[in-house]
């Protein structure tokens, strides 16, 4: 049955790929196989077998054409649907399902539906209901004529009501729906060219806007936490940049109620929990390392954020953990990237540990490496302490 729909990002961090990192796909790219992983085999035969009627029916009204059981301008049609149909088989096996896609899809299996009814029909108009001649219906519609106006008085009221009901409603599920997080999409859009241009009140005010429209949304909270997380990184008083800190942990915290694997979500939570434990380690360290362990349990197959998460076990008295990590990044050929970088880590990983002999090792090739961080990396070694 799948993992289910729009799981497929969450599925593949479990198994990650070394050579994409920085962004995570969000799609297979491939239809058949997106399907199979979040809707399962079942998901994959309900498709085929839709895709199958609709080109059988498309076959069926071509052949139809050709003997000339259809209108001229029938066969046309069919033409160009007959097109369509395998425009998107092709496209999809290589392409991203949009909503749009999607939708115009559904919509041209339903023509193909419609015009094979019509076929069924030999193309004429359908039959009133009832099986009325037109004689007949001229005449009926005249005897109901005076006893339609009567209650036309009476009903026009109720109709006017159950409209402006509907049409409230409407509006107001479109706001909840689409309005408030486009207007929200907006104003974060403003707050960012702001930010762009040096003014950060003006973009902190516009992206408290915006998470105030639409609380739900992503893009506002994850900037306006971004921005107060930079401010905490640029005053150097400790109360301050706690303060900042912990305004950016309570903007993010309800991305993380509402969608708890997203990975850039959770990133940026033990980011801050970082600096919070910077500042006190005795409070913040435990939430920290139970942070990046949240991290490396959902998220295996990817690499790239488990040198914050070795250094932050290094720093807080875990480095058994943190050489963990460290290797098991290895294993995943993050050396092809960072090779000083993790050798500097696991360095001072075995210097925790007192274990200076193979220290040594990764010691020595920091310091034959022409790396512009190798001098920062040897002064953070040599004042580096057992646990």
């Amino acid at each position: 049955i799948g993992y289910g729909p729009d799981m497929f990002g969450y599925v593949y961090n479990v198994v990650g790929d070394s050579a994409i990192q920085a962004n995570t796909p969000w799609h297979a790219h491939n239809f058949v196989i997106h399907t199979a992983l979040e809707l399962g085999l079942l998901g994959v035969a309900a498709y085929v077998a839709l895709g199958t009627f609709v080109g059988l029916a498309l076959w069926t009204l071509l052949g139809g054409a050709k003997r000339g059981d259809t209108p001229e301008w029938v066969g046309y049609l069919l033409i160009g649907g007959t097109g369509i149909f395998w425009g998107r088989l092709l496209e999809q096996m290589a392409g991203q399902a949009q909503v749009s896609d999607l939708s115009l899809s559904w919509i041209f299996a339903g023509v193909v539906v419609a015009l094979t009814r019509m076929h069924a029909n030999g193309w004429t108009n359908a039959a009133f209901p009832g099986g009325l001649p037109v004689s007949s219906r001229q005449e009926t519609a005249h005897l109901r004529h005076s006893s339609q106006a009567q209650a036309a008085v009476s009903t026009s009221m109720l109709h006017v009501v159950l409209a402006t009901v509907v049409t409230v409603g409407i509006l107001a599920f479109w706001w909840q729906a689409v309005g408030a997080t486009a207007l929200s999409d907006s104003l974060a859009g403003r707050a960012l060219i702001a930010r762009v241009n040096g003014e950060n009140e003006s973009a902190a005010r516009l992206l408290t806007e915006a998470v105030n429209i639409s609380g739900k949304n992503y893009t506002p909270r994850y900037v306006l936490a971004r921005l107060w997380e930079n401010a905490a990184n640029q005053t150097d008083n400790p109360q301050e940049s706690g303060r900042y800190l912990l305004n950016a942990f309570d903007v993010l915290q309800p991305l993380l109620a509402r969608d708890p694997m997203n990975r850039s979500a959770r990133v940026r939570e033990a980011s801050l929990m970082g600096g919070l434990a910077a500042i006190s380690p005795d409070r913040y360290a435990p939430a920290l390392l139970r942070d990046w362990e949240v991290i490396l349990r959902l998220m295996p197959g990817l690499w790239d954020s488990g040198s914050f998460a070795a250094s932050a076990f290094i720093d807080h008295r875990r480095a058994a953990r943190g050489l963990e990590v460290i290797r098991m990044m290895r294993d995943q050929g993050a050396e092809a990237w960072d090779l000083i970088g993790l050798d500097h880590l696991e360095a001072k990983a075995l210097l925790r540990l007192n274990r200076h002999d193979e220290a040594q090792f990764f010691i020595d090739r920091i310091a034959a490496s022409h790396n512009k961080n190798s001098e920062t990396f040897l002064a953070d070694l040599a004042a580096t302490l057992p646990e």
